[in-house]
């Protein structure tokens, strides 16, 4: 049993780290913009471009919000800032975010529903979140981040 210290998130409600309980919802829209732009792409049903337009609205607005607690414990804790695993899954979920919101620029109006820049971009942030997801679990698992290990066997 671990009863050493592990870094702590610094954004917490009841002792709970709130950054983990927040990526869910955006993760879930963000791969279902892809699948909707892939699907499109192959059967050319103007519903899915309109999904995937929304999956990706909602996906950004819930990002940033996860993004927000994210930054609070990264910038909240030097153990936390200190672990390679941290840099690489804040800077490559600040750049889907970013990447996120071009798209939706690029097709917000435009003439064609998916235009092939939206594909790309969907399916470069799909590639990526499953990137930096592995770096975030990567911090709980190998790093015990935000584990309270005085708690696990009480």
């Amino acid at each position: 049993m671990n009863t050493g210290r592990t870094p702590q998130s610094t954004a917490k409600i009841a002792g709970r780290p709130i950054h983990p309980m927040t990526v869910a919802l955006p993760i879930t829209l963000l791969v279902i913009t892809f699948v909707c732009d892939a699907l499109y792409t192959f059967t050319g049903e103007t519903l899915l471009a309109t999904v995937a337009l929304y999956a990706l609205g909602a996906g950004i607005v819930f990002a940033a919000l996860a993004g927000v607690f994210g930054f609070i414990d990264y910038f909240g804790s030097r153990e936390i800032r200190s672990l390679r695993a941290a840099h690489i899954h804040m800077i490559g979920n600040t750049v889907i975010l970013l990447l996120s919101i071009v798209n939706f620029l690029l097709r917000y109006g435009a003439a064609e529903p998916v235009p092939t820049s939206g594909l790309i971009l969907s399916t470069i942030v799909f590639v990526a979140i499953h990137v930096t997801g592995w770096m975030g679990w990567t911090m709980v698992y190998r790093h015990g981040v935000g584990v309270n290990t005085a708690r696990m066997h009480g």
